[in-house]
């Protein structure tokens, strides 16, 4: 599900609601402005942020989380 201008979602379960946005994979959650996400039950949501991997999160601005379990908090 694509909410935002120019955001993408791809897969199963995908939700990209922020602006620019991209999620893929499964059940993956792309909130920030031009957030990116891909695996399976990651989130992107600070803006600019990047989650990649199984269950990892990217909460803040430019954060970036990849692994398994993985946080990026700042």
């Amino acid at each position: 599900m694509a909410i935002e201008a120019s955001a993408h979602a791809e897969g199963v379960g995908t939700q990209a609601k922020g602006v620019g946005s991209h999620a893929e994979g499964h059940q993956t959650i792309a909130e920030g402005t031009n957030s990116h996400t891909e695996g399976q039950q990651s989130q992107a949501v600070g803006d600019l942020s990047h989650a990649e991997g199984y269950a990892t999160k990217a909460t803040k601005t430019a954060a970036h989380a990849e692994g398994s379990g993985t946080q990026a908090i700042g």
